[in-house]
């Protein structure tokens, strides 16, 4: 499971939930969005210096993956497609 919160604007910030043990902001993807990149830039930045732990529900890399399918969709969304 994934949980993401994000604030669009000039400084965007994007922070992930259940991903690590603490809410975690993914810095790396918001310097790309804040820098104009395109939306597939960003998604494959999604986790990028994140710690990511693998539990009963999901791994690691499961987590990773669902993490930036989430926030590729978020992002489609907030560009109306």
């Amino acid at each position: 499971m994934a949980g993401l919160a994000m604030m669009h604007g000039p400084k965007p910030r994007i922070v992930w939930f259940a991903l690590s043990d603490r809410p975690v902001r993914a810095r790396a993807a918001e310097a790309v969005l804040e820098a104009g990149k395109d939306d597939d830039d960003v998604a494959a930045r999604a986790t990028e210096g994140v710690p990511v732990f693998g539990d009963a529900n999901a791994t690691e890399a499961m987590k990773r993956h669902l993490a930036r399918q989430l926030l590729a969709r978020t992002l489609r969304g907030l560009a109306g497609q």
